[in-house]
């Protein structure tokens, strides 16, 4: 990896954990249950917004699918484990 490639990384890295734990407390401020965080996120990964890319062969836009897919799972199971570990905590 190159010295830019590794700064893009480690900004998205960043990025991905802002928002899971942005996520994590609007949950909390809420009162979401873990059934409705779970039915929340269930819905969010079924849904195909990405299904299509303009200007992308199908398999570029099928590959673009499953990472958009495995990259939005990794922040809400990142998600699911700061609720986790909140509850864990005395208040």
């Amino acid at each position: 990896m190159t010295e830019a490639e590794l700064k893009q990384e480690a900004r998205l890295i960043a990025i991905e954990q802002l928002l899971a734990n942005l996520f994590a407390i609007v949950y909390r401020i809420a009162g979401a249950s873990d059934q409705d965080v779970e039915e929340s996120h269930r819905t969010l990964l079924e849904k195909e917004l990405w299904a299509t890319v303009e200007g992308a062969t199908p398999e570029q836009s099928d590959m673009l699918s499953a990472e958009i897919h495995d990259a939005l799972s990794r922040i809400l199971s990142e998600i699911s484990q700061l609720r986790r570990l909140a509850k864990a905590q005395p208040e």
